[in-house]
């Protein structure tokens, strides 16, 4: 298959693979996966269902580990993350993740947010309350649901639930934000105002985001990265992929022609 990748340098990326394989049993998902993900900037995985990309951005922050086996290297501040000796815990704090659906704990709005600095070993609560108010002003929930933390969490609507998950996700300060297809249940204003979120996000985290919508991609991606078939077809700055793709797969798929 026809390939081009036009990657930003490895060193100022936050991100490295380099000849990622990834199987489960048998049967190979990704191929090959070789690609740079620039610090502070935001890279949209896009193509077909079954390509490959969650399957990829899962690796990273070892979300495979038990299900897939994962061949290569992920390089994170030149240090592999496949490396048997990584503390995944530790890893979780640096590079979090959002998922799909929206999964707040059944338990009250100041629970959901305390609970991950209790277990990062944070009881101070003159900061873990500071550290709180930070976040909800960061994901522009506060003035949504006010001083009230102690209603239940599972009370928000969807996409307070998904902005909710975004700020518990962003109290241990990641260093980068895997988020995979994190406003596809969302109403179209729930959706805009994720992106909102994630623009300002990128200014103190790398962002990596598998996502279907190819307006969304378009709308708030720096770079992207096209998978087809289980491996990585193009890779190119967001203009360049959408407005002048170099194969002429990936302008079939961005125009809409199978997907």
């Amino acid at each position: 298959m026809d390939t081009y990748l036009n990657l930003p340098a490895a060193t100022d990326s936050d991100i490295v693979a380099k000849n990622v394989n990834i199987y489960y049993g048998k049967q190979q998902a990704i191929t090959n996966c070789s690609a740079n993900f620039p610090r502070h900037q935001i890279t949209a995985l896009i193509g077909p269902s079954g390509s490959g990309k969650s399957t990829f951005l899962r690796s990273i922050n070892r979300m495979n580990d038990g299900i897939a086996r994962v061949e290569g290297e992920l390089l994170y501040q030149g240090q592999n993350l496949l490396d048997s000796r990584v503390n995944v815990y530790n890893l979780r704090h640096q590079i979090g993740m959002l998922f799909q659906k929206p999964m707040p704990f059944a338990k009250s709005i100041y629970e959901n947010l305390a609970l991950p600095l209790h277990e990062a070993g944070n009881h101070n609560q003159a900061d873990i309350a500071k550290r709180i108010d930070h976040v909800l002003k960061m994901v522009d929930l506060q003035h949504e649901i006010g001083t009230d933390l102690n209603q239940s969490a599972l009370q928000l609507s969807g996409g307070q639930q998904q902005r909710l998950c975004l700020a518990r996700t962003l109290l241990l300060e990641p260093k980068v934000l895997l988020l995979d297809e994190p406003a596809s249940a969302l109403d179209p204003i729930s959706t805009a105002k994720i992106e909102t979120n994630l623009l300002s996000l990128k200014a103190h985290c790398t962002i990596i985001i598998v996502t279907h919508n190819l307006e969304q991609a378009s709308r708030i991606s720096d770079y992207t990265a096209f998978f087809y078939q289980g491996q990585l077809a193009e890779f190119d700055r967001t203009k360049k992929v959408f407005l002048n793709p170099t194969l002429a797969m990936t302008e079939r798929y961005v125009s809409g022609d199978f997907g």
